[in-house]
């Protein structure tokens, strides 16, 4: 789980930079445990070492969600991330679900070059935008943490059976 949460902490640290308080974490060993434990983390490794992971959650009979989508910086440019969305497309298909949907956090006015390559690639990728909201609004709790205001974009992509 260590592994896991460190490669998470490093990615985002490093792509959310300017909009966290310093030294905030994404996500801690106590939560992705937690998730690991409801089978909600997909992980890929190469020769044993931890490459990329992410989080996936069923929120009903038809729809699931996934944030904490990473690839390991040493290894970018390999599709570790589109390898991983492409099993768990799969693997939601399977399971009778018919539609998938991200959060993105933006800054209000702030361009990060992390957020615009994910915003792409989500469009690229068939996502679809349908709703935003104010941080502050869905996750009050995290408010105190930014070092910028942000919203966030909801984007979502039905899967083809």
């Amino acid at each position: 789980m260590t592994e896991i949460t460190d490669l998470i902490n490093r990615v985002y640290a490093s792509a959310e930079a300017d909009i966290w308080l310093p030294g905030t974490p994404r996500t801690t060993v106590e939560e992705i445990t937690k998730y690991t434990g409801k089978g909600q983390v997909v992980v890929a490794r190469c020769d044993g070492r931890v490459v990329g992971s992410i989080h996936v959650a069923v929120l009903d009979a038809d729809t699931a969600e996934t944030g904490m989508l990473v690839s390991h910086p040493e290894m970018r440019n390999q599709g570790i991330g589109r390898q991983i969305r492409q099993f768990v497309f799969e693997l939601l298909k399977s399971r009778g679900i018919s539609a998938l949907q991200i959060e993105l956090l933006t800054p209000r006015d702030l361009r990060v070059e992390s957020k615009d390559f994910m915003a792409s690639w989500n469009e690229r990728d068939g996502y679809e935008i349908v709703g935003r909201g104010s941080l502050e609004d869905k996750y009050p709790h995290l408010a105190p943490l930014l070092a910028v205001p942000c919203d966030f974009i909801l984007y979502k992509k039905e899967l083809r059976r």
